[in-house]
């Protein structure tokens, strides 16, 4: 059970001010467990200030961005994952990888990481995945990765832009109407994330 939940991916971003399914809490609250950051038992699928603590943590001694949330596939659950599997910060480190360089070489532990969400498996199949498949399936899904990681990339630039906007909110409206505007931009950026188009986006409440 435990394994399990470690190496499922989660479905959309946790932190707090965000929607957070309780099953993507609580297999976030499981990861930090099994790194021994997170020490409370893990009962429920709500964020505490325990857990909120363990990413922002892990976020700084890794050296990335220090948001408090995880988003799924991105750099925070790759870089937990990793340390999970016992990965080096240079297995992960694969940035912009090309297919044709890359598709005919043994894949790097890294690359499973970023395969992952992709291919909708849990790091260790995508290996075992990656193992059984021809040159050219290794290249579609290599470029299916790049693709992914650009949209993530515009996601990631607008929800920032959308906090920007909703902490002026709460400065000038007050904590509940920040806290809803923080809620849609939530929203907004998993509508992003799923591959919506932006005119079926709900709107950002400020």
């Amino acid at each position: 059970m435990l394994f399990n939940n470690v190496m499922k991916l989660i479905h959309e971003p946790v932190g707090n001010n965000l929607t957070n399914r309780p099953e993507d809490v609580e297999n976030v609250k499981f990861k930090f467990a099994t790194i021994d950051r997170y020490k409370t038992p893990v009962e429920n699928g709500y964020i505490d200030r325990e857990l909120n603590d363990a990413i922002l943590g892990f976020q700084r001694d890794k050296g990335l961005k220090v948001d408090g949330r995880m988003n799924p596939g991105g750099e925070t659950e790759a870089a937990l994952v990793g340390d999970i599997l016992g990965f080096t910060d240079e297995d992960r480190n694969i940035p912009n990888p090309e297919p044709q360089k890359i598709a005919g070489l043994g894949a790097l532990p890294g690359l499973f990481i970023r395969l992952a969400p992709v291919l909708r498996m849990a790091p260790l199949v995508a290996k075992d995945w990656w193992a059984n498949q021809s040159t050219e399936e290794r290249e579609r899904a290599l470029q299916k990765t790049k693709e992914e990681e650009a949209r993530k990339a515009e996601c990631d630039e607008t929800y920032s832009e959308n906090t920007q906007a909703c902490n002026r909110v709460t400065q000038a409206k007050g904590e509940r109407a920040g806290a809803i505007c923080h809620q849609s931009a939530s929203e907004i950026y998993a509508s992003c994330l799923s591959g919506k188009e932006k005119e079926y986006w709900p709107p950002l409440q400020d």
